[in-house]
């Protein structure tokens, strides 16, 4: 997988003036991370510049998919989960 430089520069703000690198031990965020975007990148991106020492992503399933229109086109739970591990430990 390629990463590309931030296509929108108002979005990837320098994190160092909110907090320093790596000033939090765990990093924890969530969400459905269908269809993985620029946006997603961007916070998983932001969340590997934050944490010291862990990230814990949340794949919502269950209701929270279900709600989506193309639900029964998600990738399945694990794939997500395999993906994003990818995506966190390539972020550079």
């Amino acid at each position: 997988m390629t990463i590309v430089e931030d296509p929108i520069p108002e979005l990837s703000s320098d994190l160092s003036t909110i907090s320093p690198p790596n000033s939090y031990g765990s990093v924890v965020l969530g969400g459905t991370f269908d269809r993985l975007h620029d946006g997603h990148r961007l916070f998983l991106k932001a969340a590997a510049e934050l944490a010291r020492d862990r990230i814990v992503v949340g794949v919502c399933d269950g209701p929270m998919i279900s709600k989506k229109q193309v639900w029964t086109l998600l990738l399945l739970c694990f794939l997500y989960v395999q993906i994003l591990i990818y995506f966190t430990c390539h972020h550079e």
